[in-house]
């Protein structure tokens, strides 16, 4: 069965939008008259959320959750720290692949509390909420903002990259086309941006995840550089950010209600404005040299499957070396 490509991308993505179009806005309008003042689970004054990325419904395997994101949030430093998690990591206990543990939650009506389980047992961190979003909501989050502007760092050409709806074509070779990245600036609206948040099998050093992982973390940087501009700043234009926000919170599935959504870009927006502390975003991935995986290939079902399956205790110390330096 054809595995879903990861969408670190669109994850990151709509969490850097959510936190920066709605913080300042939030500190304005949090009152007993619009917004019901609510409680959110905290540790250490940090909040953790999985953000799973997965196909839509157009995909194969729609609900294999191939983008697999730690966001931790501290009140106290205003940090936000985006730990994206390799999908291929093994659960020795439930025997599957971490980004199966959606898929199997949802067949047991348990779609957040399993993979918070999951995540939380391998990473030793507590996992507070869950966001679900997929392909097509990413495509609008960048068509909202126009379009931004990436820094390709290497030439690239994928010739199996996927065509959408074509999954089950033959002749097989029928099922991809050729796709081509120049290196330097340019241009991606979110059609651009999902391809080359997606591509995997290029030819080269970008043909593995950790490349595409890459790739991903400079889309999200080129998203909060157009928030951040003197025409998108949400600082400048806070109803049209809450409006933006409001559309693309109809995207998602979540455990998360829309008052603690308000409430943590609340809580971030005051300690900004009390204790002149802006909010920061850092990005953190596992590279082919971390040595907190074993690599290795099994059989399951008749089928060859590559796992990484962590070393726990040095699995969970590189997490916390992460959401605490």
């Amino acid at each position: 069965m054809k595995r879903i490509l990861r969408i670190i991308l669109i994850i990151n993505s709509f969490l850097t939008l959510l936190f920066l179009s709605i913080s300042l806005l939030a500190c304005y309008q949090f009152n007993h008259r619009l917004i019901q003042p609510t409680k959110i689970k905290q540790h250490n004054s940090q909040t953790n959320i999985l953000i799973l990325g997965k196909g839509d419904n157009n995909h194969t395997s729609p609900d294999l959750t191939d983008s697999i994101i730690l966001v931790n949030i501290n009140f106290k430093t205003n940090k936000i720290k985006f730990i994206s998690l390799p999908r291929d990591i093994w659960d020795d206990q439930l025997k599957i692949k971490i980004n199966a543990a959606y898929y199997w939650g949802k067949k047991e009506n348990q779609p957040y509390q399993l993979p918070e389980k999951v995540i939380q047992r391998l990473t030793g961190v507590p996992v507070d909420y869950t966001l679900i979003l997929d392909f097509s909501s990413f495509q609008k989050i960048v068509d909202d903002l126009g379009g931004v502007w990436i820094n390709v760092p290497d030439s690239f050409d994928d010739y199996h990259y996927p065509i959408p709806g074509r999954e089950k074509a033959y002749p097989i070779s029928s099922r991809y086309e050729h796709i081509h990245f120049d290196a330097g600036w340019q241009y991606m609206d979110g059609k651009k941006a999902l391809i080359f948040a997606r591509s995997r099998h290029a030819k080269g050093k970008e043909g593995n995840d950790f490349a595409r992982s890459y790739r991903q973390q400079l889309i999200i940087r080129a998203i909060i550089n157009k928030l951040l501009s003197q025409k998108w700043s949400y600082l400048k234009h806070p109803q049209k950010s809450y409006h933006l926000f409001l559309s693309w919170w109809q995207e998602l599935q979540t455990n998360l209600s829309l008052n603690q959504v308000v409430k943590i870009a609340y809580l971030l927006g005051l300690n900004q404005l009390k204790n002149h502390q802006p909010i920061e975003i850092k990005n953190y991935s596992f590279t082919p040299t971390a040595k907190v995986f074993q690599p290795s290939e099994i059989t399951v079902f008749g089928e060859k499957v590559w796992i990484l399956t962590p070393q726990q205790s040095a699995f969970q110390k590189a997490i916390q070396s992460m959401i605490n330096p």
